[in-house]
This record gives structure tokens, sequence and C-alpha cells, in this order.
């Protein structure tokens, strides 16, 4: 599956307009906070490997439980607001579409729907340095970022909200 100019464009949209969109993710947090501090994340499920190690198959297979909540290919690129953004797409008649295969050329399949590595975008958001072949890619004690943490710990909770589900299932082959 090629990106599409559309797809690039939206990127570039969202990656200039960050600071806007992560104010609405503070407020959208803000009228799912009861919620948010209601949810809990149990044993998160974290999927890591190199690149071509059957990661791809095994987030496959288990985002089929019904338990589990992953990113999908239509949570990018405004991964910012999740609960909005997921709301609106189940409401809207936009289906996954016809299932084409990844530019990998590996014969899988995937959708709108399917599920993706989206969490390696928010990590990159907030911790920009980490994707430079010029420093070390180790997160130690410096690398403490409260933003980061409250963000994160929200955006799972509004994930697993939306999507009813009580587990966490995420992939990354850099972790």
């Amino acid at each position: 599956m090629e990106i599409s100019r559309d797809l690039y464009y939206s990127s570039l949209f969202f990656h200039h307009t960050r600071r806007l969109w992560r104010w609405l993710a503070r407020i959208e947090s803000g009228i799912f906070r009861e919620d948010i501090d209601k949810q809990s994340i149990t044993a998160p499920i974290y999927i890591a490997g190199i690149a071509r190690s059957g990661s791809t198959i095994l987030l496959e297979m288990l985002n089929q439980h019904p338990h589990l909540a992953c990113h999908r290919y239509s949570d990018f690129p405004n991964f910012y607001t999740p609960y909005w953004n997921n709301w609106l797409h189940q409401r809207t008649l936009n289906t996954g579409g016809t299932p084409k295969e990844r530019s990998h050329s590996d014969r899988i399949l995937i959708t709108r729907d399917s599920p993706e590595a989206i969490e390696e975008a928010i990590w990159m958001e907030f911790f920009p340095h980490c994707h430079s072949l010029e420093t070390t890619q180790v997160l130690g004690a410096e690398g403490i970022n409260k933003d980061f943490e409250s963000f994160y710990r929200e955006h799972i909770a509004k994930l697993l909200l939306v999507r009813n589900r009580k587990r966490y299932l995420t992939k990354g082959n850099y972790n």
C-alpha cells in the first residue's frame, strides 16, 4: 500500500499543527477525565522484534481477541485525540475498504481498520532526539518526561474507552 498524496499532506498538516493538537488532546482528556481516571491499564501487551521477524502477523492474530485494543491505520495521522477520532470513524460510512497488500510486499492485506504501530509516532512526538543516528537510542533517568507520561496514560485509557476493550496491545519494533 503506497503512501497516498492525501496521507502525506495530512501528516504534514498534523505535524506542523501539533501544538494545537496536543492542546486539543488535553481538552479531550478534560472532558473525559472521570472516565479516564476510572480506566485501569492492566497488563498491556507490547510486541517488539526486529523488522521482518513476524511481529505484524503476531499483532494481527492478537488483535482478533475481543478484549484487546490496538491502534489502527485509521488512527494516523491524528493520533492526538483518539477518543474523538475513533468516535467519528465509528459513526461514518467510511468502512475499512478493500484490503490491499502492504508496501512491504509480504502478502499481508490491510485496510483502514487493520492494526498498526501508531504508538511509534507518539514516542517520536515526545522524544524526537531518540530518532537521530547521532545520539543514543536508550532512555534513562534523564529521559523522564512528565508531559509524555500524562499524555501516554490518558491516550491508552481513551483508546480502551472508545473501543470498549480491557487491555492495550501495541507493536513497536524500536522498543
